[in-house]
């Protein structure tokens, strides 16, 4: 779960990933206040889809 959080330093801040990013500008498009990460729940037709353990990797 995650917060839909309105600082854009903080949501656009260098390190964010862009799938991260891509959500919370439409969870705030469609007034949402938290993100639900659900891999039974509904698909997002303009948000990229993973299998579980299989998301690229970043190295830190």
């Amino acid at each position: 779960m995650a917060h839909v959080c309105d600082d854009v330093g903080i949501t656009e801040a260098e390190g964010v990933p862009v799938e991260i990013r891509s959500a919370i500008h439409v969870a705030k498009r469609e007034n949402c206040d938290w993100i639900m990460w659900d891999c039974d729940g509904p698909q997002v037709d303009e948000l990229p889809e993973y299998e579980w353990g299989d998301a690229p990797r970043t190295s830190p």
